[in-house]
């Protein structure tokens, strides 16, 4: 979710193709949100988001899970999106490994309805997703444990937690650190600084583990700071058809992964006739918070 990515001016052949006419919402009714175990053509990941920039579609040849490296890029399909009365195309942009950026800046609206619409080797695909509203940052999510020393905290946190009225991705990136700090005090030596990180991923559920199939040893991320230490949160709302491919994406890796692993063939979808992965609608919220805000599960 790289929110820097330079954007590629798209060429006048793209805009007068996708612009030149008003299209309406294709129906969809009768595509069912079910594993889909097709031979896919190609993976979508990305959709519209309520933050105002360019938005991003990538596009990608499907690839064994076990696969290293990354995905093949999809290379000249024609990408647009619809919500019933503005047309926003996507062009490919360059050297990007099948990324597709909006022609223009814009941002998704709430309850909402956009529609994916991809044209690649004679093949037509579609999907749709609502935008929902998210709720309010008012705290983290609690750790799983705490140890205040002073000015300097350790945090577990689980990368799963539930009972949430609202399911939703969370993304902790390091904002300001204050620096002082050298080293992890013993016994905290599996815990890392908050500065030594690049963000972290964590999912937000409702009550209770989904379909019962949740392991006892899932992932924790260990963080120690100065108290002052702050961290932006941004949160990503989740449609219910959004949430129902998340937790069968997790079911597939073990609860080891999430939207930023490479997808399996037998995963929920809304992509229709052959492609896989999901386009999703995200309502962005986002709050810096410090390290001292933190409050214990127990």
């Amino acid at each position: 979710m790289n929110c820097k990515i330079p954007v590629i001016c798209l060429t006048l052949a793209i805009v007068l193709l996708l612009v030149a006419c008003e299209k309406n919402l294709v129906e969809i009714d009768s595509i069912p949100i079910t594993p889909n175990l097709n031979t896919f053509q190609l993976v979508v990941e990305g959709g519209i988001t309520s933050q105002y920039g360019n938005q991003y579609i990538r596009l990608t040849k499907p690839q064994s899970p076990k696969a290293a490296g990354i995905p093949e890029p999809i290379h000249g399909a024609t990408v647009y999106v619809s919500d019933g009365t503005i047309i926003i195309p996507f062009a490919e942009m360059q050297e990007q490994n099948g990324l597709y950026s909006s022609q223009n800046t814009m941002a998704g609206t709430v309850n909402h309805y956009y529609q994916l619409h991809i044209s690649y080797l004679g093949q037509s695909y579609i999907a749709g997703d609502s935008l929902v509203q998210g709720n309010e940052i008012t705290e983290f999510i609690p750790a799983s444990s705490l140890d205040n020393l002073g000015e300097f905290i350790t945090i577990a946190i689980n990368q799963h937690t539930f009972g949430f009225n609202q399911p939703a991705i969370r993304y902790y990136i390091p904002s300001e650190t204050i620096g002082s700090n050298t080293q992890i005090p013993n016994p905290y030596s599996n815990r890392k600084l908050l500065l030594e990180w690049d963000g972290f991923t964590f999912y937000q559920h409702r009550n209770s583990p989904p379909q019962g199939i949740f392991p006892n040893d899932y992932k924790i991320f260990g963080i120690g700071g100065n108290a002052r230490d702050t961290i932006l949160v941004m949160q990503f709302s989740l449609s219910e058809t959004c949430y129902n491919y998340l937790v069968s994406l997790l079911n597939e890796t073990d609860w080891d992964g999430g939207f930023f692993t490479s997808n399996h063939s037998n995963i929920v979808s809304n992509l229709s006739k052959g492609a896989t992965g999901f386009f999703r609608a995200t309502h962005i919220t986002q709050k810096k918070m410090a390290l001292e805000q933190f409050q214990s599960i127990y």
